[in-house]
């Protein structure tokens, strides 16, 4: 399969709402069909039916991911002022494009 590369733009409220726990899926999947495709750390699988793609992404989109998922997992212990000027700055360093 051809990949083919699409412009997102990842709003501070979807990250916000993921790493609290308020929302499944992530700010990058909700950009894209969360039915067809699931975000991972440095890739993006396409699962349509029998067949599977690895569709592997940028180091804009591997930096945002591991700095999201680090908020995520430090988020309990944090006050909601802190989350959201930090989910302001992931934001501004979200991948503005990915492959698909």
């Amino acid at each position: 399969m051809s990949e083919e590369v699409i412009n997102i733009s990842v709003n501070k409220s979807d990250i916000f709402n993921y790493v609290v726990g308020n929302a499944s899926y992530d700010p990058i999947e909700k950009c894209i069909d969360p039915t067809l495709y699931e975000t991972y750390s440095d890739f993006i699988l396409r699962n349509d039916g029998d067949q599977k793609e690895y569709i592997y992404q940028d180091k804009d989109y591997e930096y945002f991911y591991k700095e999201m998922t680090k908020l995520k997992k430090l988020s309990k212990d944090m006050s909601k002022g802190e989350i959201i000027r930090i989910c302001e700055e992931l934001q501004e360093v979200a991948p503005k494009i990915i492959s698909l």
